[in-house]
C-alpha cells in the first residue's frame, strides 16, 4: 500500500539547505569511515579502563549505545537541520501575529508582517514587493532622511522652530542654528550607514555558519562519542542560536520602523499644532500611557519629542549587529 504522510516533495527548510547537502553527504561517508577509527579507540578505552570522569570508568554498556545513537543522528542531521529551519518560521510566524494585532506597523494582517519578517516585503494597494534587506534599509535611510529633516532643519522642526521663534535681533544666529542642524543631521545618518553594513555582514555571516554547521554536523556528533566537548547536543544549540538570528533581527527591524512613524506621526500632527504635549501624544500612540516628568530630562518640549522618536529608531537599529552576540550570550547563560 502507499504511504499516505508520503509527500511529492521535501519539506521547505529540507529544501533551502540544499546548496549543502552534497557535501554532506561526503561528510557523513567520511564520518561513517571515521567510526572505525572511534569504536577501536573505545576498545582500548574499555580494555586500559579510561575514566571518562572521576567516578565513571567507560564500559562496553556505555559505549555501545552512544555509537548507535551517534549513526543514528548522523544519518539523519540534514533532515534534523531542516526540521529547525521550519520551526524557525513557526516562531517567525507567532511574532508576525503578535505584530500585526498590535497594528503598530500600519497592517493589521500576519500573513503581511509575516512577509515583511521573511522577505523584507513591503505591501502596497494590495500587491506585495519582496525587497529584502537591501531593500528595507534603502526604503529605511529614505524616510529616516525625511523625517530626520523634518525633525532637525525645517521650519516646523527643532532648529527651524528656533529660529522662527528668535527675536529680530538675535537673526545673527541663523547661520549657527542652520550648522548646527546640518553637522546633527551629517552625524546620525553616518551613524545609520555603518549599522547598516554591519547589519548586512551580520546575516551574510550567519547564513555561511549555518551552512558550515550542516556540513560538518556529522564530524562534529562523531566525535561526541569519544569527547564530551562535542556532540549532538553542541550542535543543535549552536544551529539554533544561529537560526534565531534571523527572526529576532525581523523584530527589531519591524520595532525600528515602528518608533520611525510615530515619529513621522507626531511631525505631521505638530504641522497642525498637536500634539503640544507628551500627554497628548501619548494620547494618541496605543499602549502608551501619561506619566508626568515621561522620559526623565528628555521631556523638553513638543518639538523635542519626535527627535527622541528617530533617536529611539536608530537605536534599536544599531542593536541589529550584535544580535548574534546577544543570542550566543543567550544561549551560553551569560548576562
Amino acid at each position: 500500500p502507499p504511504a499516505q504522510a508520503q509527500t511529492t516533495t521535501a519539506g521547505f527548510g529540507f529544501q533551502v539547505l540544499d546548496p549543502v547537502l552534497n557535501l554532506w553527504r561526503s561528510s557523513r561517508n567520511i564520518a561513517y569511515i571515521l567510526f572505525v577509527i572511534i569504536i577501536v579507540a573505545l576498545a582500548f578505552m574499555i580494555m586500559f579502563r579510561v575514566k571518562i570522569s572521576p567516578q565513571v570508568v567507560i564500559t562496553v554498556q556505555s559505549a555501545l549505545p552512544k555509537i548507535a545513537i551517534a549513526l543514528i543522528l548522523i544519518t539523519f542531521s540534514y533532515a534534523i537541520a531542516g526540521f529547525m529551519v521550519d520551526l524557525m518560521y513557526v516562531f517567525i510566524g507567532l511574532i508576525s501575529v503578535v505584530l500585526a494585532g498590535s497594528k503598530a506597523l500600519i497592517t493589521d494582517k500576519p500573513a503581511v508582517m509575516f512577509n515583511f519578517l521573511t522577505q523584507g516585503a513591503i505591501t502596497i494597494a494590495g500587491v506585495s514587493l519582496p525587497l529584502g534587506i537591501f531593500g528595507l534599509l534603502m526604503g529605511y535611510a529614505v524616510a529616516f532622511t525625511i523625517v530626520l529633516f523634518m525633525v532637525i532643519i525645517a521650519g516646523n522642526g527643532l532648529i527651524g522652530n528656533l529660529l522662527m521663534s528668535a527675536p529680530n535681533t538675535l537673526q545673527w544666529i541663523t547661520g549657527t542654528y542652520a550648522l548646527m542642524g546640518i553637522l546633527i543631521f551629517i552625524v546620525l545618518f553616518t551613524i545609520f550607514l555603518i549599522a547598516a553594513f554591519k547589519i548586512i555582514w551580520m546575516l551574510i555571516k550567519t547564513l555561511a555558519n549555518i551552512f558550515l554547521l550542516v556540513i560538518f554536523a556529522p564530524f562534529q556528533i562523531a566525535f561526541g562519542v569519544i569527547t564530551s566537548a562535542s556532540g549532538f547536543g553542541s550542535w543543535v544549540k549552536s544551529f539554533i542560536g544561529h537560526l534565531a538570528v534571523f527572526p529576532v533581527a525581523g523584530l527589531l527591524m519591524a520595532l525600528s520602523w515602528i518608533f520611525l512613524i510615530y515619529a513621522l506621526k507626531f511631525m505631521i500632527g505638530n504641522a497642525f499644532n498637536f500634539p503640544g504635549t507628551w500627554g497628548e501624544l501619548f494620547n494618541q500612540i496605543p499602549g502608551l500611557s501619561i506619566y508626568n516628568g515621561w522620559p526623565p530630562l528628555l521631556g523638553a518640549g513638543n518639538h523635542m519629542t519626535a527627535l527622541i522618536f528617530v533617536g529611539t529608531s536608530l537605536s534599536i537599529m544599531m542593536i541589529l549587529p550584535k544580535v548574534v552576540e546577544l543570542i550566543q550570550g543567550f544561549m551560553s547563560g551569560k548576562p
